[in-house]
């Protein structure tokens, strides 16, 4: 993993930008103990705790923005609280544009089949309320987007193949629920090579 990637504007350049990224580290996966006086050896997952990226204005001066995620037990990324414009050198910067991404997975752990989005929700929430709790009011939500796996209608199903055969959006809202829109529905063969495809376009 990169700690920090700097962009110049040429060789001897005032920076373009600068990124700097913060690892995630699970517990210990497995242990294995060595001979003493060694210590065990230990596994971890990893990944991406948080991403501070600093941006030259025209103006002068950077602007800061950061985004942060939360893993589950699996490593998988369940939220991410993007904000785009934390900072404008120092000054706060437009709060309005802060988004809040939350995933669920479909899994089936027997076939390593553990990474699948079931659902993605994103919601205009503020970093110190993502995740959102319960489901997203009209003024929250930006998109909800579900995944149906091998031929199954039910959110979440544990799939076999992992083939998408159902993607839904949400389009409306009937008083404070989500309506769903069946955006496609494809088809796969035994060996998962798309046969037909049906789009809501």
């Amino acid at each position: 993993m990169t700690f920090e990637h700097t962009v110049y504007d040429g060789a001897g350049g005032a920076i373009v930008s600068d990124a700097v990224t913060k690892p995630w580290t699970s517990a210990a996966t497995a242990t294995q103990s060595q001979p003493s006086p060694l210590p065990s050896l230990q596994a971890f997952m990893t990944g991406t705790a948080q991403t501070l990226t600093f941006t030259a204005l025209g103006s002068g001066g950077y602007r800061e923005a950061e985004v942060t995620d939360a893993h589950d037990s699996e490593g998988r990324v369940t939220s991410e609280a993007d904000v785009p414009d934390l900072s404008d050198n120092g000054v706060a910067g437009d709060a309005g544009e802060d988004t809040c991404t939350q995933t669920t997975y479909a899994a089936n752990a027997t076939a390593n089949l553990l990474d699948l989005p079931a659902e993605v929700i994103t919601t205009a929430a503020a970093p110190a309320s993502c995740p959102i709790s319960g489901s997203p009011t009209q003024a929250e939500l930006v998109s909800d987007t579900r995944y149906y796996y091998d031929g199954s209608t039910t959110l979440g199903a544990s799939p076999s193949a992992g083939n998408v055969t159902m993607t839904q959006k949400a389009t409306s809202y009937s008083g404070s629920s989500e309506v769903f829109t069946t955006e496609s529905r494809d088809t796969y063969d035994e060996y998962g090579r798309l046969l037909t495809g049906t789009s809501a376009d």
